[in-house]
């Protein structure tokens, strides 16, 4: 009779007949991502310090930056990304349009919310917030924010947590949706003590006054992914592991000598010297040989070879001897670098960054035109960051409503905008003869 029987659809009976113990096991629904999760569920009911892992080994975003970091343009890219979401910083104030246009005003001073917004927005400038915030949603694809309230219930200046070193609570059985954060500087390395986590209650939109401290994890909801989302340049995983090898090759090349440059053939009777009596002489012989081979042909470029044979005086043939042929490498420098400038321009594309922009050579013209560069510029700031600038502001509108602002105010960052001499107009911003900028 099977020890086990299987009592509903997730309880199962374990019963050991000779010693007639017994326990009962839950097997518990999985709690992942579909992509980057973990394919397996847990064979037990999650405790108050189980959390949901991300990734396989719960270290996604180690082994993303172990990629990055073994990349010469990867960080680049990722910092180029940040810096066009956080342009010239945060502004406040209102919005009205005219005709088919917006028009930004920034709050005056005189405004009843003025110098509380801005104590408030200076203390996140202060802090490096919105860098450093910007940075995680270009990295992984959202961020982790403290929220805390003042004991009138006001929001205090936010903080970001490390993407890291936080991970969702495991879901507990009368939970539809996590209510937890569990932060841990171990997550993702052999360092991990679970001991070591701490707790910090989601943040709560129907009861946001419920907790004193929650975190605010402000995402693009991907499909597949409850939990965690990820960045698109994610996607370029092969692309930058092929860009990661080719350095290496060339270290390698220029360390050991690029390739095999030679085929030897030798006759099978060649070592058969007289005198040798012994297998292990005759081997002793044949290392010996072939290593004076090895240390003549290997290392330094532009090198003298020669052979010697004897020559079948009737036939005029050679008659079989050592012989060393050259080998042709089919593959050219030019075929690496249009591999490699290939690898980049898909790293450019996979970080949402137009080519022109990316701070990386891909092989042709950096950016063309100063005409060129303003355009593309342009439209990534306007087309291109919108949505995880929102991500960004998102708890800016929370701590609107909490501390009582205008309902009206509204919070955006300022593009920068591209000065070329030959066609910025005069009354442009960006340009410094224009008589606005002398005021």
């Amino acid at each position: 009779m099977s020890g086990v029987v299987q009592i509903s659809n997730n309880i199962f009976l374990l019963r050991d007949e000779p010693s007639k113990l017994g326990a009962f096991v839950e097997v518990y629904p999985g709690a992942g991502d579909t992509g980057y999760g973990p394919r397996t569920s847990p064979l037990r009911t999650p405790g108050l310090t189980d959390h949901i892992p991300w990734g396989l080994k719960d270290n996604q975003p180690n082994l993303m930056h172990r990629l990055a970091t073994d990349n010469d343009v990867k960080w680049e890219l990722i910092n180029t990304r940040r810096d066009f979401l956080v342009g010239l910083g945060l502004r406040f104030g209102t919005v009205r349009k005219e005709g088919k246009q917006r028009i930004y005003e920034e709050l005056a001073t005189t405004h009843a919310d003025y110098t509380a917004i801005s104590d408030f927005t200076a203390a996140l400038d202060e802090s490096g917030y919105w860098i450093d915030t910007a940075g995680q949603v270009s990295y992984a694809g959202q961020h982790f924010t403290r929220i805390t309230l003042d004991r009138d219930g006001k929001v205090l200046p936010f903080d970001v947590n490390d993407c890291f070193e936080t991970r969702y609570r495991a879901l507990q059985p009368n939970e539809r949706r996590p209510t937890a954060f569990l932060l841990n500087a171990g997550y993702g390395t052999r360092h991990f003590r679970v001991d070591d986590s701490v707790t910090v209650p989601v943040y709560d939109p129907a009861r946001p006054l419920a907790f004193p401290s929650s975190i605010y994890h402000a995402k693009h909801r991907l499909p597949g992914q409850p939990f965690y989302s990820f960045a698109a340049w994610w996607g370029t995983r092969s692309w930058t592991e092929v860009a990661n090898k080719i350095p290496a090759y060339h270290m390698s090349g220029l360390t050991n000598g690029y390739n095999i440059k030679y085929l030897i053939k030798i006759p099978d009777d060649y070592f058969e010297k007289e005198g040798l009596e012994t297998q292990e002489e005759k081997d002793a012989f044949r290392d010996a040989v072939l290593k004076q081979m090895k240390n003549s042909l290997a290392g330094e470029s532009d090198r003298a070879v020669v052979t010697f044979y004897k020559q079948d005086l009737v036939g005029m043939k050679a008659l079989p001897g050592v012989e060393i042929i050259p080998l042709k490498n089919t593959m050219t420098d030019d075929a690496y670098v249009q591999l490699y400038n290939t690898a980049k321009a898909a790293q450019a594309s996979g970080h949402g960054i137009l080519p022109a922009l990316a701070g990386v050579d891909t092989g042709g013209r950096l950016g063309g035109s100063g005409k060129e560069l303003e355009v593309a510029a342009n439209f990534q700031q306007k087309f291109r960051t919108f949505a995880d600038r929102q991500l960004l502001l998102r708890p800016l509108w929370i701590a609107r409503r909490l501390n009582g602002w205008a309902a009206d105010i509204q919070f955006w960052f300022e593009d920068i905008e591209v000065y070329n001499p030959d066609v910025t107009p005069t009354d442009a911003g960006a340009n410094p003869n224009n008589t606005d900028n002398a005021n």
